[in-house]
């Protein structure tokens, strides 16, 4: 028989053999072998869904996959909350181990270890080859990663949204326990939380730091990367007992700098003492790099809406329906061509307080223009859907984490109903995401401080259904008809265009939204996503 030349096509065949109902790989990084990191799965038809994590950095199950020669029960999360019994088998190449097949067994089943471990011994040597192939791959990801924040950064002025994707690859690509974003408030000398990835809720809402005598204070003073290899044994840093609760150790914290002024700073934690790399240092200060001209960006954005008066929506209809497609591609380019002119002059500091003013000027207008193309593109231009599995449960939370402080600040009560056992669909993720954040920011627009705004999810009909609702003044039924056509909006200084953009994509999906109101009791819009033939 000849081997097989994938770890997907090993893996498939270590778990036909042992009849498991999900099956995954894990292999140790090199050279440290402190954590193990996702590389394949392989799963039985209508096997319930499960979560597997991006990378292990736990001490304890580290230590005992690298010390035991026999197969393991661990412990498992699944998303179906069904039973499962979860077991270890460590791959090993002489005296080292290398990885680790996790087999997930959802019913009650008790496999023979010993088919279990004779499974995989035979296939030593090949899973070595796509350990070596592994590790090579590895190189390129931080290259990778860039990419997609420079990409992201460059496209979009939704700074949530940017600065959410920067945790999340911070996290993912230095296999950490968690990663955070914290701006400064110059005002109160302090450091406020706004973004993180991987941790609690209740550490969502830690307090504000004081920059001064902390240690993340001291890479905004300093303006230089901190690190600290165990933070229970740095006397400048607060909250341990939170950070106990995370279960994270090490840190290692790069000042946010635009212009030599600090805006905040970018926080990576693991959940074990370590020894942080040069090239670790280095990378986190891009990612810092790219996360000061996000909120730059964005933060000129809204200086923009704030100083530019509104268009007029009858100008609008005039002129930006005939115009939409042949605007956008003759803008766009240019646009980017002047943008990185601009931040190339602005980095040098060109002398001369009017050249300055000609520069911010210029800027406001293309942050203006842009937001309006970006819409008119999302409204008006047909792009092929990114269709990929989706769990509609973690997009959910994910637009949730987005609008945590506009929520809190507006002192709403959030009302959820989910669904943990839905199944998911397939989707593009990200556009799904945009139709219920436009839903759920328009609930907030019309919810008074401290009302409430509800969001249900549960399957029907061979349907998957969302519901946004809100506590605000509801709609006349008059307006119904014209709620989903573009510019038609009752916000003072909105651009109608949400809605109409979330039916599109609703719609892309072979969906349809609909919205039920009775005044005074607020209003209603509910999506309908069909599985059809496409169930994951």
């Amino acid at each position: 028989m000849t081997a097989p030349h994938t770890t997907e096509a090993l893996l498939a065949q270590v778990h036909e053999e042992n009849g498991a109902d999900q099956s995954a790989v894990y292999f140790f990084g090199y050279p440290s072998f402190n954590s193990l990191i996702f590389c394949a799965k392989a799963e039985r038809r209508q096997s319930p869904e499960r979560y597997w994590r991006s990378h292990c950095t736990d001490a304890d199950t580290i230590q005992q996959m690298r010390k035991s020669p026999d197969p393991i029960i661990l412990s498992g999360e699944t998303i179906s909350e069904s039973r499962e019994r979860m077991i270890g088998v460590p791959i090993a190449n002489g005296v080292n181990v290398i990885g680790v097949v996790v087999h997930c067994y959802m019913e009650d089943h008790t496999p023979e270890f010993d088919k279990l471990q004779r499974a995989v011994a035979l296939r030593a040597d090949s899973f070595f080859n796509s350990w070596v192939e592994f590790l090579v791959a590895e190189q390129s990801r931080p290259l990778s990663a860039l990419f997609d924040i420079a990409g992201s950064v460059s496209s979009s002025l939704d700074l949530d949204r940017v600065l959410i994707n920067v945790v999340e690859q911070a996290t993912i690509l230095f296999r950490a326990k968690m990663s955070s974003l914290m701006l400064v408030d110059a005002k109160r000398n302090e450091l406020e939380m706004l973004t993180a990835y991987g941790c609690s809720l209740e550490y969502l809402d830690k307090p504000n730091l004081p920059i001064d005598g902390t240690v993340l204070g001291r890479a905004v003073k300093e303006k230089r990367i901190q690190i600290v290899e165990n933070i229970f044994e740095e006397p400048r840093y607060l909250h341990k007992e939170l950070a106990a609760r995370e279960g994270v150790c090490a840190l290692l914290a790069a000042p946010i700098i635009f212009q030599e002024r600090v805006l905040g700073v970018l926080n990576i934690y693991t959940s074990t003492p370590r020894l942080w790399q040069r090239s670790e240092r280095d990378l986190l200060l891009t990612f810092a790099n790219h996360t000061a001209i996000a909120i730059t960006n964005a933060r000129v954005h809204e200086q923009v809406l704030s100083m530019e008066e509104q268009l007029h929506v009858s100008a609008k209809l005039a002129t930006v329906g005939e115009i939409a497609a042949g605007l956008a591609h003759e803008i766009r380019n240019p646009l980017a061509v002047i943008n990185m002119l601009i931040h190339s002059w602005k980095g040098s500091t060109p002398s001369g307080a009017d050249f300055e003013h000609d520069i911010n000027v210029i800027i406001q207008k293309i942050s203006d223009m842009n937001a309006l193309v970006t819409d008119l593109l999302n409204l008006a231009i047909t792009r092929p859907l990114e269709l990929a599995p989706v769990n509609m449960n973690e997009v959910v939370d994910r637009v949730l984490r987005l609008l945590r402080h506009r929520i809190s600040q507006q002192r709403a009560v959030l009302r959820l109903d989910l669904d943990s056992n839905a199944p998911g669909i397939r989707a593009d993720r990200e556009r799904i995401e945009q139709a219920i954040l436009n839903l759920l920011l328009n609930a907030l627009d019309a919810t008074p401080e401290a009302g409430a705004i509800s969001v249900a999810l549960w399957t029907e009909d061979n349907a998957l259904k969302i519901r946004v609702s809100d506590s605000g003044p509801g709609i006349p039924e008059d307006r119904f008809a014209s709620l989903f056509k573009p510019f038609s909006s009752s916000k003072k200084n909105g651009f109608g265009l949400g809605l109409p953009i979330s039916k599109r994509i609703v719609e892309e999906h072979k969906g349809e939204i609909t919205v039920a109101s009775t005044p005074p009791d607020g209003a209603s819009f509910l999506i309908t996503l069909p599985y059809l033939d496409a169930v994951v």
